[in-house]
């Protein structure tokens, strides 16, 4: 094999290219910190990479996500504190406005104060947020949920419901429905309502009615109570008769009143107390089956304590104190109502804080990866380096030595 000494410099010359390059990348991934500033560095890594920082910027938008959501969540649960606060002063002016101390200037001027419950219980039902969106309409967030009416307010949103994507496979929930809140009920835990005819010339009084078989087949249904006086016997006998409304072929059940005692039927019991008048009516029935609009409820009590019952006696006293009691179990309906609405939201928010620290470790475990595969081994890195240098400093010596082989230089 014939060696030139141009090869000789050629080959020289290019084994001092590589070590330079070699240095010099090695030195590049001293000074970034990274291993693969270019594809071309590590293709499958970097490709990995890739992938990885996709997952991580999914998971910081997911975090965006809840934080938003948490903000929403906030504020309606803040609405729902005012709203709780309005019910309990309007609950407890039903139970002063029975005091029977009491006058119908004095129950007018509850009527006034209850007025103003019902302009703040309308103005957090139409709650804006930070960007004039309504948090109760649904996806009606430009307009009002609750517009007034003459008997009350009625909702004007709709059943929208506004989702957040909080994790890959979660979304959740950062509004609620106003009709669902100022109108709905909890079934399970709502008390039977019994209301009296305004026409009732007795003096009776009813208690809350009582369930005591939710398993009667008739426990749902809705029922009337009657009295008829019999002034044929001595003392006059006073009787009842319970009608079931919802199945009319029920046989009725009858008996002999006595006041402060029971009257049991359909796996309910309500006590009556007083003396009732011949034709003297009373409904009882689910609680979904009579209002449920709290503003429409509301604006009912506001009109009969504005009602004059002076004139109307011990007649007038007693439909107004069985008015407060059917009021009353109302209210208590919509307060048992919305503080349940309520804790789904601390549920919500609950969830978010889990899904924030399942997201905060994510975020952590993304960024190992990514150092995994990215990031320089400062030490194999370091090593690296110095023995590139002592290579590129043997391949300049040789090259030194070698251009003396040169039998120019015995000329």
């Amino acid at each position: 094999m014939r060696i030139s000494t141009n090869m000789i410099f050629e080959q020289g010359s290019a084994a001092m290219s590589r070590n330079t390059s070699d240095l010099l990348a090695t030195q590049a991934q001293l000074s970034s910190g990274k291993r693969v500033t270019t594809p071309s560095d590590d293709p499958m890594a970097s490709a990995q990479a890739v992938a990885v920082s996709q997952q991580k910027d999914m998971n910081t938008q997911y975090a965006t996500n809840r934080s938003s959501a948490t903000t929403a969540l906030q504020l309606e649960d803040q609405t729902f504190g005012s709203i709780v606060n309005s019910l309990q002063h309007i609950m407890s002016q039903v139970v002063a406005a029975g005091n029977p101390s009491l006058n119908d200037n004095d129950r007018s001027t509850i009527a006034t104060d209850l007025q103003s419950s019902f302009q703040q219980l309308l103005s957090l039902a139409n709650t804006t947020d930070a960007n004039g969106q309504y948090l109760f309409s649904g996806f009606m967030g430009g307009s009002a949920a609750y517009v007034a009416t003459p008997t009350g307010a009625s909702y004007a949103g709709d059943t929208g419901i506004r989702n957040v994507q909080v994790s890959a496979g979660r979304q959740i929930p950062i509004n609620d429905i106003g009709s669902n809140i100022f109108e709905g009920i909890q079934p399970a835990t709502a008390s039977t309502l019994i209301s009296g005819s305004l026409s009732n010339t007795g003096t009776a009084t009813y208690t809350p009615v009582s369930t005591t078989d939710v398993t009667n087949a008739a426990a749902q249904h809705q029922f009337s109570i009657s009295f008829a006086v019999d002034s044929t016997t001595t003392p006059p006998t006073t009787n009842y008769t319970v009608k079931d409304l919802t199945d009319t072929a029920a046989p009725d059940v009858t008996g002999v009143y006595t006041s402060g005692q029971p009257i049991a039927f359909g796996g309910k019991s309500v006590t009556f107390s007083g003396d009732p008048a011949t034709g003297d009516t009373y409904t009882v029935q689910p609680p979904g089956k009579a209002s449920t609009n709290v503003f429409d409820n509301l604006q009912q009590l506001i009109n009969t304590l504005k009602t004059p019952i002076g004139v109307q006696g011990p007649a007038g006293s007693a439909n107004l104190s069985n008015a407060l009691t059917t009021f009353n179990q109302m209210f208590s309906n919509t307060y048992d109502n919305v503080t349940t609405v309520r804790t789904t939201v601390g549920s919500r928010m609950n969830e978010l804080s889990t899904l924030n620290d399942i997201g905060s470790s994510n975020d952590l475990a993304y960024t190992s990866q990514l150092q995994d595969l990215l990031d320089v081994d400062i030490i194999s890195a370091t090593s690296q380096f110095a023995q590139l240098q002592a290579s590129l400093q043997a391949s300049q010596q040789t090259f030194i030595q070698t251009q003396k082989l040169s039998l120019f230089a015995l000329l």
